[in-house]
C-alpha cells in the first residue's frame, strides 16, 4: 500500500497526478527494494526553498532539482519526503530541450530510485540512474502534470 500526499508550494496551477506518481513509485518499489509499504510526501518549493535544504542538510550552496530524504527505520515501510524544485524543473526542461512534462516526471523517478539506494555520485552510478529512469519514462507515458 503506498500513501501519498503532494504539497505544493510553489504554484497553485502546477496540479500532479496523484494516480500515476503512485503507480510509479509502486513499480520502482516493487522492482528495487523490499519495502512493502510507503508513505511519500511530495513537496513542490522553488529553488531558494532546496537551496537552503542543500545547504542546512548537505553543507553544499549550489541549486538542485530534487533531494530525497529517507526517513525509515526499516526495511518493510518507506517513510520519506521527495523536495522539488520546480523552477529547476523549468529550466531544466529548456536546457535539455524536454517538455516541462517530461522533465517532471524525470525529477521523480530520480528522487524516487534515490529512495530505494540509487546514488549519482560517480560516472557509473549516473550512467545507471540515467538508464533506469529512461526505462520509467518510458513504461509511464501517461501526463503527470494535470
Amino acid at each position: 500500500m503506498i500513501t501519498l500526499q503532494i504539497a505544493n508550494n510553489f504554484d497553485d496551477e502546477v496540479k500532479l497526478s496523484n494516480k500515476l506518481i503512485t503507480e510509479i513509485i509502486y513499480s520502482i518499489l516493487i522492482n528495487s527494494s523490499e519495502y512493502q509499504k510507503a508513505n511519500i510526501s511530495i513537496i513542490i518549493e522553488n529553488d531558494e526553498y532546496l537551496r537552503n535544504l542543500k545547504i542546512k542538510y548537505f553543507n553544499m550552496d549550489i541549486l538542485t532539482d530534487v533531494i530525497t530524504f529517507n526517513l525509515s527505520d526499516n526495511n518493510i515501510e518507506l517513510d520519506a519526503e521527495i523536495y522539488i524544485s520546480w523552477d529547476r524543473i523549468i529550466d531544466n526542461a529548456k536546457k535539455y530541450k524536454q517538455t516541462v512534462e517530461q522533465e517532471s516526471k524525470r525529477i521523480i523517478i530520480h528522487g524516487c530510485l534515490h529512495l530505494v539506494g540509487f546514488n549519482d555520485s560517480t560516472k557509473e552510478e549516473i550512467n545507471l540512474m540515467r538508464k533506469k529512469e529512461q526505462e520509467y519514462l518510458n513504461k509511464f507515458n501517461q501526463n503527470i502534470i494535470l
